[in-house]
């Protein structure tokens, strides 16, 4: 096709380099044409010359450049997708600082404390001059048991429950008959089962309740007294330890029973 086109642009340069040289000789013999018919081919010479040179770099035309050689805009091309951030592991809590909290002392509970040196638990009750012996337990559903002539009042534990009674016999080691008040002492009494479990006294009308008990005692003699505390049916068994607490206005006495 370029072999083509450039023939054509030779032929049609020569033909428009004759007409006008033999426009100028006026022979019309020669070529045939009138001036007018000779003017048409020469203007119709330099389109074609025009129109065909237009496509070639030296061409007379303003330079078109052929419809293969149209550059065509580059595509949009779209952004690329932010990378995500990394993905961090959880903390497992290994690095997350421990608070703690700080347990007071005065917040736990105070253990009872051991009898100071040389303290008696008759002291301890308020009935210096006397002497207390332990004497043993007994657990019962009631006490005392019905029928009994020595005393005329029963104590029944709840569903669940049981009565731990503690036998502690006070003496008069003194010739002379003596007056014993526990009473006027106002102390409170807790028992302390197997070192884990403490109970409260039971508030009791029995005559000989040691923490009401107030009558006088003969001379060498000694009364049976009891102290009465309702407890789980479970702490009831295998007891193997019990300490008799004595709180004050002083502050607590423990004194080992068994």
């Amino acid at each position: 096709m370029r072999i083509r086109s450039e023939k054509i642009i030779i032929s049609l340069m020569a033909a428009a380099m004759l007409i006008p040289g033999l426009s100028g000789c006026a022979k019309p013999a020669q070529t045939g044409l009138g001036a007018d018919e000779e003017e048409l081919v020469a203007e119709y010479a330099a389109g074609m010359l025009m129109k065909y040179s237009a496509y070639e770099n030296g061409g007379l035309g303003v330079y078109v450049p052929k419809p293969a050689e149209v550059e065509l805009p580059p595509a949009e091309t779209e952004a690329p997708a932010p990378t995500p951030a990394p993905e961090t592991d959880e903390q497992d809590g290994s690095d997350i600082p421990q608070v703690s909290e700080d347990i007071k002392a005065e917040d736990l509970p105070e253990p009872p404390e051991a009898a100071p040196g040389g303290t008696t638990m008759c002291e301890a009750i308020g009935i210096p001059g006397f002497d207390m012996e332990y004497t043993g337990y007994e657990v019962a559903d009631v006490y005392p048991e019905p029928g009994s002539d020595e005393l005329s009042f029963s104590m029944q534990a709840a569903e669940g429950r049981k009565l731990l009674v503690v036998h502690l016999d006070v003496i008069n080691p003194d010739g002379s008959d003596k007056e014993c008040s526990v009473l006027d002492s106002n102390i409170k009494f807790r028992i302390l089962i197997n070192d884990s479990v403490r109970v409260n006294e039971q508030m009791t009308i029995l005559l000989n309740d040691l923490k009401s008990f107030s009558d006088t005692i003969p001379a060498n003699g000694k009364v049976d007294t009891v102290l009465v505390f309702e407890v789980d049916s479970d702490d009831s068994e295998g007891i193997s330890a019990l300490d008799l607490i004595v709180v004050g206005s002083e502050g607590e006495s423990r004194f080992k029973l068994l």
